[in-house]
Parts: C-alpha cells; sequence; structure tokens
C-alpha cells in the first residue's frame, strides 16, 4: 500500500516503510496504522487485483493515477489540487 501510495521505489523494503511512517505519524498512532493498512490490503487493495474504484485513496495513489500501471519516474507528479481529499 506505501508503494501505491508514491512513499517509495517498488523495491522500498519494509524497513524503509517503516521509517517513512514512523516520521509522519504520532507514536500512539502506530499499531493503528499498521492493522488498518493491513485490512485494506485484505479487503481492497489486492497485490494482483486491486480494487480501485472502491478505493477511498484512490486519488492518492499513484497505482489508480497511472490508470492500473505503475507510476514511473518520469512521470509527471500530479499536484495536491489533482487529488481529491479524502
Amino acid at each position: 500500500i506505501s508503494r501505491r501510495l508514491g512513499m517509495g521505489s517498488r523495491r522500498g523494503s519494509a524497513a524503509h516503510f517503516k521509517k517513512i511512517w514512523e516520521a509522519v505519524m504520532p507514536p500512539e498512532s502506530y499499531y493503528a496504522l499498521h492493522i488498518n493498512l493491513i485490512q485494506h490490503g485484505r479487503t481492497i487493495c489486492h497485490a494482483r487485483a486491486p480494487l480501485c474504484d472502491s478505493c477511498p485513496l484512490q486519488f492518492h495513489s499513484d497505482y489508480f493515477l497511472g490508470t492500473g500501471e505503475w507510476a514511473t519516474e518520469e512521470a509527471e507528479e500530479p499536484s495536491f489540487s489533482d487529488r481529491r481529499a479524502l
């Protein structure tokens, strides 16, 4: 999910994403974030066939904004105004 949200490369490690989340989230939120990311992955953001049309994070997702393909380094980053607020 972190990869699809554009937080790092497709090859980023779990430790890499953990450091990013810890830098932007308060410590008391770590566990809730962890559980909610797992739940989101199980119900919507499946590894092979994500249900992007049902995803509340779709306009924050590089995967969705790339029309079902991973965004490339060459792709222009959408501005915040292009992404719908949650």
